[in-house]
């Protein structure tokens, strides 16, 4: 038998398409049986084999290419034999290397596409892993300064604007008791003063007390005899006529609740 592939009946394209399967169970098991017995032939298949791993590896990661471009492939080369009248050529016909081209090209845009999804999701994953690292760094930077030692704890206002009032109260339930500290209240003119009201957790708000503002704009108050058992949900501070109301007379300009 000799080794030139050339010589005898298996042509180029014929090992090429036993290695892609691309022929039919009986060509498939003429060309197999010849290779089996042919060095020559079993070195084109090698190198035939090394050529397409090679592309193979320079084109993407491995993915087998769409079944209707394999089909398209087993069309175009039954027709290229059908077209040769059962004439056996040593060189490629036009079709047949226009059909393997053909699925060549459907390989490597679909492996392409492949990779590039890939790769946006790859870049994606990367961001949105880089952002929670680093909102997590954050956060933690965030509780150790908070909770340091010798973390110093300042609440900001305006500059240059007046301080705000503020009063603090505190109340007794079971003594019938209050007892007020104002701060930065400014003094009020003739015929009024401040009158302190319990708001009580249902009903209308109750009389607390009355006071006024000393020049350096404090006040204080000590009220007994509030409501004996009435629980209250806050207090809130209106100004008044000087001899004190029943009922509000206008909105509270100091408020505050229990949560």
């Amino acid at each position: 038998m000799t080794n030139d592939v050339h010589s005898h009946d298996v042509n180029p394209e014929d090992l090429t398409l036993y290695v892609l399967g691309a022929l039919d169970g009986s060509e498939l098991a003429r060309i197999g049986k010849h290779v089996e017995g042919c060095s020559s032939c079993r070195m084109e298949v090698q190198k035939i084999n090394a050529d397409l791993g090679a592309f193979a590896m320079a084109s993407a990661p491995s993915s087998a290419p769409p079944s209707r471009a394999r089909e398209r492939l087993l069309t175009e080369i039954a027709r290229a034999r059908m077209q040769q009248s059962g004439v056996r050529v040593r060189g490629w016909s036009f079709e047949l290397r226009a059909a393997i081209a053909i699925i060549l090209l459907v390989a490597v845009v679909f492996q392409w596409r492949n990779v590039a999804t890939l790769r946006r999701e790859n870049a994606e994953l990367k961001h949105q892993l880089a952002q929670e690292q680093k909102a997590s760094a954050q956060a933690r930077m965030i509780a150790d300064t908070i909770m340091a030692p010798d973390a110093m704890k300042l609440t900001l206002v305006a500059a240059k604007a007046p301080s705000q009032p503020v009063a603090r109260v505190f109340c007794s339930e079971k003594k019938g008791r209050v007892f007020l500290m104002a701060n930065n209240l400014a003094p009020l003119g003739p015929g009024k003063t401040y009158e302190l009201w319990m708001l009580p957790k249902s009903g209308a708000p109750v009389p607390a007390g009355m006071f006024q503002a000393d020049d350096g704009w404090n006040a204080q108050m000590l009220h007994e005899g509030l409501p004996a058992g009435m629980e209250a949900k806050g207090f809130a501070v209106t100004i008044e006529p000087e001899q004190g109301s029943a009922a509000p007379t206008k909105p509270p300009f100091l408020i505050g609740t229990v949560s």
